[in-house]
């Protein structure tokens, strides 16, 4: 009987993935168990079961093997629903893939459209959002994004994330992490629109439209860096001193298309950066220098736009988009990112560092226009 009730003992240990039992106190009926040996030293037949097995189950809480078995996630069970803090499995890399161990999720736009159905075909449910963020590799801080992270496959609001290993960026070690947190979907965006989009030089003069927006500000910085005169839209006047801070030459004020060229007061731009569309777009095409230059990268203002054909022929200008969904390598605008941030010509403003638990209220100050820079969800809190 001894040696069955041991058995049954070793097998709850093993099953636990406890090597060692921590040293349970003494009763009237038992004698210390060794930690050190693995060995019963006291009499089994007089051993209460109920109680051995209850310290076993303590220690299984408190053993590293228990704490390693999964995560806490955001969870999105249907469109347009409730976005709640759940405990999952960890994830699992597959071929070419690594597991981050994120720091922050960062909150895009782009989350709240994805939660909102506008990705269905690509997004199965139940589904953990976040298309960007900040973690850890082999001891290396790395900046995730990009590979349908967030809209075809799990995101970053979680603990956890396995990822292809192209979708992974190493930070440099004396950058802020708050910064590069901030700084894989709209300063990659802001990059490609300016330079390898929009081809900008110091003979151009750009005008960013939402230019207070998390793409529109690094674009004014970066373009100032560049020696490129920057024209920056705002639909309210209270944002104009935030523009000039950030190296805006001129501040348009324009709360629509029909606005622009007053404000404008005859200037044109030959580049446009614009993540608006909506009713500025003829406005736009319009007031471009002739061989003049528009890009686009969002459609916040309205994905429907109406304007004469012959106006874009005449002026030869050159319409085209961009977006991160269809980006192979980033190394290029990351190494001129890194370079803008760490020489003291970008940075990116925070809002706010949030709890997990705080996804669906920030979700809703970004429908509300109440941001005002990132917002950041802290896993770890």
């Amino acid at each position: 009987m001894e040696h069955s009730l041991k058995r049954v003992v070793m097998e709850e240990l093993q099953g636990a993935g406890i090597g060692n039992l921590p040293m349970i106190a003494p009763t009237a009926n038992t004698r210390p168990f060794s930690s050190t040996t693995g060995t019963l030293r006291w009499s089994m037949l007089r051993c209460s079961y109920k109680y051995l097995r209850r310290n076993v189950q303590s220690a299984m809480a408190t053993s590293p093997a228990a704490k390693l078995s999964g995560m806490r996630a955001i969870r999105l069970h249907s469109f347009s629903g409730p976005l709640t803090v759940e405990d999952v499995p960890d994830p699992v890399a597959g071929a070419d893939e690594v597991v981050v161990d994120l720091l922050y999720g960062t909150i895009n736009p782009l989350d709240v459209w994805c939660c909102a159905g506008n990705f269905a075909a690509l997004t199965p449910l139940p589904h953990t959002p976040g298309a960007e963020g900040l973690g850890m590799v082999n001891g290396k801080r790395v900046i995730v994004n990009g590979s349908g992270i967030g809209i075809a496959r799990p995101g970053t609001y979680a603990e956890k994330v396995a990822v292809p290993a192209s979708a992974v960026t190493v930070v440099p070690d004396d950058l802020d992490e708050l910064q590069m947190a901030s700084l894989g979907i709209a300063g990659v965006t802001a990059f490609r629109c300016l330079v390898s989009k929009g081809q900008a030089t110091p003979a151009d003069t750009v005008l960013v439209t939402g230019a207070s927006g998390g793409v529109g500000s690094i674009v004014v910085q970066l373009a100032r860096h560049r020696g490129i005169r920057v024209l920056a839209q705002t639909s309210s006047p209270a944002k104009a001193d935030e523009l000039f801070d950030l190296g805006a030459d001129r501040v348009i004020v324009a709360a629509d298309g029909a606005a622009l060229p007053a404000a404008l007061d005859g200037e044109a731009p030959t580049l446009v950066v614009d993540g608006v569309a909506g009713s500025f777009v003829p406005t736009l095409v319009d007031v471009l220098a002739p061989e003049g230059r528009y890009v686009n990268y969002g459609t916040s203002g309205g994905t429907t736009v109406t304007f004469d054909m012959r106006t874009l022929y005449r002026k030869g200008v050159v319409l085209t988009g961009y977006t991160g969904l269809r980006e192979t390598s980033k190394d290029d605008a990351f190494d001129a990112l890194f370079e803008a941030v760490r020489s003291g010509h970008l940075r990116t403003p925070i809002d706010s560092v949030l709890p997990l638990e705080a996804a669906g209220d920030a979700h809703a100050r970004i429908l509300d226009r109440k941001v005002v820079g990132k917002l950041l969800l802290n896993v770890r809190i």
